[in-house]
């Protein structure tokens, strides 16, 4: 019996010593996904912030092209977001599925696109884009539908504890081509930090497409994905450090 109980407590130390490392093994992936996460979400508060500020920062035509800290808070968002999937790994790929056929299927996709909120989701319909693709915000700009895609599901890492989206406009253009879709959102989250606060303001995107032969295929498909925000700086920080009542 005796015998017994040292090896029943050899195995729980054991299995303490287990789970402790782990634990220890999982602690970096834990901080890099809170850190992508956080600056992801919170790149539109920080730069709007740093801009009052710090004027000199601005480009000299103030015309949407990035600056040094624009593209300093963009690229380490980035950086640190595709660290955290290295680390906790990433989903299967799905197969792909083919483009648009026609103006009007590629207007409904997209619309279902929103339904599964593919901006916080990653569930994004990905034959909706050209290969080269640029997409654009207030303050960068890239070209890539696959890095596109990626910084999706980095954002959608775990550091949003809940959300709730309400579309405000989801419109198509008359012309027939090229076609402009616009869509607006009011957006909130819940961060996973102990005073689970609020983050909320309006997104919007202009989905420029067109259509053009693909594979021998006439489809149809977007060339640009241009995001915009309507929020304060002041706001925008205020909200990160006030306690959250929980969605409504």
């Amino acid at each position: 019996n005796c015998d017994m109980s040292m090896a029943s407590r050899r195995n729980d130390r054991n299995v303490q010593i287990s789970r402790t490392q782990h634990f220890s093994r999982r602690r970096p992936a834990v901080r890099l996904c809170l850190l992508a996460s956080f600056a992801l979400l919170l790149r539109p508060a920080f730069t709007g912030y740093v801009r009052q500020r710090c004027p000199s920062t601005m480009t000299a035509s103030q015309a949407g092209e990035a600056g040094w800290w624009d593209q300093l808070v963009w690229n380490a968002a980035e950086t640190l977001g595709n660290a955290r999937a290295s680390l906790v790994g990433s989903e299967p790929e799905m197969p792909m599925g083919e483009a648009p056929i026609s103006r009007d299927e590629l207007v409904e996709r997209l619309r279902a696109d929103y339904d599964r909120n593919y901006f916080l989701t990653g569930d994004v319909d990905v034959p909706l884009y050209t290969d080269d693709c640029e997409f654009a915000d207030p303050f960068t700009s890239f070209r890539g539908r696959q890095r596109f895609v990626q910084n999706l599901k980095n954002l959608a890492g775990g550091f949003i504890t809940n959300f709730k989206v309400k579309l405000l406009e989801f419109s198509a253009s008359e012309e027939q081509d090229p076609l402009l879709v616009r869509s607006r959102l009011l957006v909130q989250l819940e961060l996973a930090l102990p005073w689970k606060p609020l983050l909320g303001w309006v997104w919007g995107v202009e989905h420029r497409c067109a259509s053009a032969m693909v594979n021998g295929t006439n489809s149809w498909q977007c060339f640009l994905h241009k995001e915009s925000w309507e929020v304060s700086a002041s706001e925008g920080v205020a909200m990160l450090f006030r306690p959250g009542k929980g969605l409504r």
